[in-house]
């Protein structure tokens, strides 16, 4: 079997319907119709959905993935994962990641975002990394939370949100790091984590400065094919 040389990150945030869309402009934002159509071109054209860990084991050169292996990832946690993506992915027996900000996880009905019962409930689906429990913001000069604040507050905060989640995975808010961003998740304990850089993950890449190819509003099915064809 064909082993593959990279493997394509999806990245995704928020789903809406079609009739439903006040975010027109937002490009986190998109059709759950467009998702659907591109999970479908994955299923029938026999892409492999795959583990963070299996990503891992692969930069690492530990593990063979077959050629058209692919992971998708969600950001922030939005409920819109549970209501849209949750059942497509569940319908093509897929696998995807949520990074999730542990701040906003929540018991109440009607939330915008996940609650604890809906996180249990597509863990069939769906695995969780961190986003962060409380830096997913900015701040006047608009610089990552995860930048600015004091060591000992991040500290505490990733500790936290590894904690809750049981991840050594981790997202950057608004892809903002330095290098002692990296150093920080290292003695922390994460592993892995990933940008907002678009480009196909490698063997032996960086393990803190992994790329993702955003799809927005605005990526038409044939970019998508493009992008999970290697053809960009």
């Amino acid at each position: 079997m064909k082993s593959a040389k990279e493997v394509p990150v999806l990245m995704y945030h928020h789903l809406v319907k079609k009739n439903d869309n006040k975010f027109k402009k937002d490009p986190c934002v998109i059709n759950n119709k467009d998702f659907e159509k591109q999970m479908k071109y994955l299923y029938e054209n026999d892409f492999n959905t795959i583990t963070l860990k299996e990503l891992e084991m692969f930069i690492k050169g530990e593990m063979d993935l077959p050629f058209k292996s692919i992971l998708i990832t969600f950001d922030d946690g939005y409920e819109s994962s549970f209501l849209y993506a949750y059942p497509i992915l569940r319908k093509f027996s897929f696998k995807a990641v949520n990074f999730i900000i542990t701040n906003k996880i929540s018991n109440e009905k009607g939330i915008k975002y996940l609650n604890k019962e809906k996180l249990n409930k597509m863990s069939d689906v769906f695995e969780y990394g961190s986003h962060t429990h409380n830096l997913h913001r900015e701040d006047k000069n608009n610089r990552s939370f995860l930048i600015t604040k004091p060591r000992k507050e991040l500290i505490k905060d990733l500790r936290l949100s590894m904690s809750i989640l049981n991840t050594k995975y981790f997202a950057y808010p608004f892809g903002d790091y330095e290098e002692d961003t990296i150093n920080l998740l290292k003695e922390v304990g994460f592993v892995m984590a990933f940008t907002v850089t678009g480009g196909n993950v490698k063997l032996k890449d960086d393990m803190f400065k992994l790329k993702r190819n955003h799809v927005g509003p605005n990526t038409t099915i044939d970019e998508f094919i493009k992008i999970v064809e290697n053809k960009v």
